[in-house]
């Protein structure tokens, strides 16, 4: 029964643990971090997620997805860029574990955290989800080319 009990857990964390992002490079040497770039939908409640590799040049930054065109944006339009984390429980994987084992129950408890930059110019509004390991590069990054970024906090 340990056995089972195991497996069941580490088959749920697997698709979770595909590793950190790495840290690529485009051809001019200048980094680039996978991230999703949110997109409301006009009319509507809904947002379009675009994943795609936000690219940090000297003088301006690009997200590039395969589903939407590309966004440039020099570093001097920057108006305002905020970062902020957001934290919600996991239901979605603790609930059902719970049914099989009940300790189990204790995954629906754990946080999932989620890191967002929002980029503001005056034009264009953008909404940065990053991942956990590259946050603070991107954070880095925007913050040594100039541009202040205002850490909002919970309470």
């Amino acid at each position: 029964m340990r056995r089972i009990t195991a497996l069941l857990i580490l088959a749920a964390f697997l698709p979770a643990c595909g590793g950190p992002p790495r840290i690529q490079s485009s051809i001019r040497g200048e980094p680039q971090y996978g991230v999703e770039n949110w997109v409301p939908i006009p009319g509507t409640d809904k947002v379009a997620k675009n994943k795609g590799l936000l690219t940090m040049g000297k003088e301006q930054f690009r997200f590039e997805s395969k589903k939407a065109a590309p966004v440039h944006v020099s570093y001097e339009e920057v108006s305002y860029v905020s970062y902020s984390l957001s934290k919600k429980p996991r239901w979605g994987l603790g609930i059902p574990l719970a049914v099989i084992c009940l300790p189990c129950l204790a995954f629906a408890f754990i946080k999932v955290k989620s890191h967002w930059l929002g980029i503001d110019t005056g034009e264009k509004q953008l909404l940065i989800k990053a991942h956990k390991n590259n946050y603070t590069q991107i954070v880095t990054a925007l913050e040594a080319r100039g541009v202040a970024v205002e850490q909002l906090t919970d309470g």
